[in-house]
Formats: C-alpha cells, structure tokens, sequence
C-alpha cells in the first residue's frame, strides 16, 4: 500500500492507552498509564486516519479512523469510528535461530542480499505479499495485514516458524 505524502500540518501524533499488553510498553506516562504513539492524518473535526501500524495498542490499526480530543496540546486517541479493515500482529523473533533456511524463505531479492538477520527476512517476506511491517527495537516487528492480503496464507507461514521456536505471535487487533 503506498501512502500519499502529507505536508507537517497535516501529521500529527496521538497517545493512545494500552490495556493489557504483555509485551513491553512504548512510553509510560507518570501516572503509570501505559501509552504508545501513533502516527495520525488529519481528516478535520478532530478526527484522523492512523498511519502508523500499532506495536502495543490492541484496539486499533493502520487505517483506522479515529476520534481524537486535545488535552493539554496532546492529542489522544478517543474511540475508532471506522475501521479501514486491517488486522495487527506483533512478532517476537528469536535470532537464535540463525541462519534462516531457504526452504522456510521464498526467494526474495532482500533475503539473497544478505540482510542482517532474521528479522530482517521476516519482514521482507511479509512486505512482499502486501504488509505494512514497522520494526522495535531489534526483536519486535509490529505486521498490518489489509483487508486485500491473504490472511491464511500469512497465518499459516507464521504459524510454522512460531513452531519452529523461531518466533512468538500476539495478536493486535483482529478485523471480522
């Protein structure tokens, strides 16, 4: 999916809480309310489409319209008034398991380069069937799934490397 430029005025961030979450925060506010930041365009009237994929907020996901309310000259996130369709996973890779077998990889330029690791190939493999993938540190990758990319197929590839011990997955928000 490519995403239009936008001009500064137009980007913005907002706060939004996590509940829940068992994987590590992005931020923790003083009042030990966890929150993660995400990347938001103004639609006006206060609401926003989200542009970024949700590494910890279980609730939300790329594409998402949002309401968001100001307080104190920071936005936070309100409640989703639409959905745009996307599911979020987030993956917890293990590079112990180096190196990466062709067999479990398809044959995909990045992969024959040689990147660093098997983050690296995860991530490629997934961008090339059609995620949206944004990378945490150096384990953690957060995975958009749209509603146009095959989601068994994704489920499935997945699947056999969290049983492989090569990586653990928690679910984000998963759209019906």
């Amino acid at each position: 999916m490519s995403l239009p430029q936008y001009t500064g005025a137009m980007v913005r961030t907002a706060t939004v809480e996590v509940a829940g979450s068992s994987m590590a925060p992005a931020t923790s506010s003083p009042s030990d309310t966890v929150t993660e930041k995400l990347l938001v365009h103004s639609l006006g009237g206060w609401h926003f489409v989200v542009r970024s994929v949700p590494c910890f907020a279980t609730d939300v996901s790329l594409g998402d319209i949002v309401h968001c309310q100001d307080r104190e000259g920071v936005l936070h996130l309100d409640e989703v008034s639409v959905r745009g369709g996307a599911s979020t996973l987030r993956l917890l890779v293990d590079d112990a398991h180096e190196p990466f077998t062709d067999d479990l990889l398809c044959e995909h330029p990045a992969a024959a380069a040689g990147w660093p690791g098997m983050r690296e190939r995860i991530a490629g493999q997934l961008t090339t069937v059609g995620c949206t993938v944004e990378r945490l540190g150096r384990h953690l990758l957060a995975v958009s799934i749209g509603p146009d990319v095959d989601m068994t197929s994704i489920e499935q590839f997945l699947n056999e490397l969290a049983a492989d011990g090569v990586l653990q997955i928690q679910p984000g928000y998963i759209h019906q």
